[in-house]
């Protein structure tokens, strides 16, 4: 339920400083002379100033014992009433036809309009169209309140604002389910219902694991998450869909369901538990698809610090190998440098590689394999054993970087 504080229903403060008494509270050249032509006593008059002063600041009309102290003596000095005693005032609120009729004089001096019948209405209408985009009970009194301002009619109650609110949000919810229940037919609703009763095999509801959440990312784990992802799917793609519901009702709906076991669904009217299982599914869908991406990022993240490090070590543990291809290449291009005729360089070329030729150039093909910090080829045997997940991850549309599919369909 949403409080009077919540919202911007206007209320009186009960401290209020010398400034704002000033700025807000002190009646114009105007007022007074309105007051003096409308208040045939001093008592009236000072009641006149201080309903014409408070309405202009809340948009409604409040009793005169409950206006602050400090607005009251300000209001009066203004006028050289100070001397009017409270009971003096108050009697204008017991005094039910005096009232009234300042009330109406007052309305007719500031422009806003009485709430009636019309404004009843106004005030339905404006309710519910608020209630098909928002929520929260507050957002849609705020809204109402606003469109009244403008309107220029006088506020009700902060009650009659808060029930129609919520009779109009439940009125709208309403509507929502049911169109989301007719799109069912009676064997998917006869499915659903099988989701909220405890199977032979298991411990728990097919509802609970609608609901569950990734674990550990292992290779079993995240199989059995895209077997989970599968289910969702194929539910998904035979259930009405979702979109047409705005987001603020959507993830209110949303956070009902999940928050809701097997036992307190089931006792929901049905048309109500049939469109939070479908939204459920929906919501679940997505969540599954973010956090299948999630699991997979995460574990290639793993694979590439793992081969990043293990290219360092390599560089470390061939350091010698290194030196020795450099040391020959050096005593080469010194050769080549130095002799005159192709005959002299060709022997001291044959010279320098003191080992089978092949066994060298293998030896170079593979230090250019990890040249330039090219971490990859450590990449592929760790992700060998992922592959398979991968592809199945594809096929059930989970998204993946250009890099990992291609590297998916060609190791």
């Amino acid at each position: 339920m949403s409080s009077l504080h919540e919202t911007a229903y206007p209320r009186l403060k009960a401290d209020v400083s010398d400034q704002e008494l000033a700025e807000i509270y002190t009646p114009t050249a105007k007022e007074r002379s309105f007051a003096r032509k409308y208040g045939r006593t001093p008592a009236a008059r000072g009641a006149l100033l201080i309903l014409l002063k408070t309405v202009q600041r809340l948009g409604y009309f409040v009793s005169l014992k409950s206006v602050p102290k400090s607005i009251t003596t300000h209001i009066l000095a203004c006028e050289d009433l100070s001397h009017l005693a409270s009971s003096q005032l108050r009697e204008y609120d017991r005094n039910g036809g005096a009232r009234q009729r300042m009330l109406d004089m007052i309305r007719q001096q500031v422009g806003i309009k009485a709430f009636t019948v019309e404004g009843k209405a106004v005030v339905r209408d404006l309710a519910r169209e608020a209630a098909t985009t928002k929520q929260d009970l507050a957002d849609i009194i705020n809204v109402v309140i606003e469109e009244l301002v403008r309107q220029r009619f006088e506020l009700p109650g902060f009650s009659t604002l808060q029930r129609t609110a919520r009779q109009a949000r439940s009125t709208v919810n309403t509507g929502y389910f049911r169109t989301l229940d007719a799109g069912l037919t009676t064997q998917q609703k006869q499915e659903f219902d099988q989701l909220l009763c405890v199977p032979d095999d298991s411990p728990h509801t097919s509802w609970h694991k609608l609901k569950q959440k990734p674990k550990k990312p292992t290779n079993t784990e995240v199989k059995r998450y895209l077997q989970h992802l599968e289910w969702l799917q194929g539910w998904c793609q035979r259930l009405p869909a979702v979109d047409h519901i705005p987001a603020a009702k959507y993830h209110h709906f949303i956070l009902e369901a999940r928050a809701l076991g097997a036992a307190n669904i089931k006792a929901m009217q049905t048309t109500k538990r049939y469109a939070l299982m479908i939204l459920l599914v929906h919501a679940q869908l997505r969540r599954a698809m973010d956090d299948a991406v999630n699991i997979f990022v995460h574990k290639m993240r793993n694979i590439k610090t793992k081969a990043e490090a293990n290219l360092s070590q390599y560089h470390l543990d061939h350091m010698k190998r290194m030196d020795k291809l450099v040391a020959q290449l050096r005593y080469v291009l010194t050769a080549v440098q130095e002799l005159p005729t192709d005959s002299e360089r060709g022997a001291r070329v044959a010279a320098a590689i003191q080992s089978d030729p092949d066994e060298l150039l293998a030896e170079c093909e593979e230090h250019m394999t990890y040249a330039g910090n090219n971490f990859i080829p450590f990449m592929l045997q760790p992700y060998r054993l992922l592959r398979p997940l991968l592809l199945m991850a594809q096929n059930l549309g989970v998204c993946c970087s250009p890099l990992l599919v291609s590297v998916g369909t060609t190791s």
